[in-house]
């Protein structure tokens, strides 16, 4: 990417790699870094890699959590307008109670497309 982007907030972050092999990372590691759950380091494997074929005994035929395009990248369908891009797999469930009408007091990590 280079440049000199900075102060970015999610959705300026992901129009910027957007188009990159790499979309939505910046948001995506700057939240990974910042959650409880987080160790000392973030691995992602790169294209090609499986970091648990030495581990596992069944050969993986498809990949799961890393920054790639191929792995960020998921289809959506909905039959109403959205409010905003981009629209990530966390705010599925608060954009679905919202369309339900249903009120909850969880705090979600998403939040609602709808509105």
């Amino acid at each position: 990417m280079g440049g000199t982007l900075r102060d970015l907030d999610a959705c300026t972050a992901w129009e910027a790699t957007s188009a990159t092999p790499y979309p939505d990372a910046l948001v995506q590691l700057s939240w990974l870094a910042a959650a409880a759950r987080a160790g000392d380091v973030i691995l992602s494997a790169s294209d090609g890699w499986d970091l648990r074929a030495r581990f596992e005994p069944v050969t993986h035929v498809s990949t799961h959590g890393a920054l790639l395009r191929d792995q960020m990248t998921v289809p959506l369908i909905v039959d109403v307008p959205t409010q905003r891009m981009p629209q990530r797999t966390t705010d599925i469930v608060p954009s679905a109670l919202q369309l339900l009408g249903v009120a909850t007091d969880t705090v979600f990590d998403g939040r609602s497309f709808l509105r």
